[in-house]
């Protein structure tokens, strides 16, 4: 007897402030969301590569003010697995005095605020 197997794919909280992180909605990973989080990324970052695949990860990226644990900028999302996105650089406008908190993983929703 044969079974069917189907796979849905990877579910990613998505979401590109501090203040719509605090609800992230959970998205399903395509070349669609992948394009809308490579675009957030370009907003801080200077070296963000321009690629389409078919594999994908999930990406927590937190910029926050060292002094207070402030968090100044905050992207969750689903992501082209080919970028390497804990190592991107800021661009020069976003170059201040920042810590960063960079985490990505495989599994559905695996990317909490």
């Amino acid at each position: 007897m044969w079974k069917k197997f189907i796979f849905n794919g990877l579910y990613c909280y998505t979401c590109d402030s501090p203040s719509s992180c605090r609800s992230p909605t959970s998205q399903y990973c395509d070349v669609n969301t992948a394009n809308t989080t490579s675009a957030w990324l370009r907003r801080l970052h200077s070296n963000v590569p321009r690629t389409v695949g078919n594999n994908f990860k999930c990406l927590n990226l937190t910029y926050y003010y060292p002094q207070n644990n402030v968090k100044t900028q905050e992207i969750l999302g689903c992501y082209y697995s080919s970028i390497p996105v804990c190592y991107l650089s800021l661009n020069a406008t976003n170059s201040y005095n920042w810590a960063k908190i960079c985490s990505t993983c495989t599994y559905d929703n695996c990317n909490p605020t």
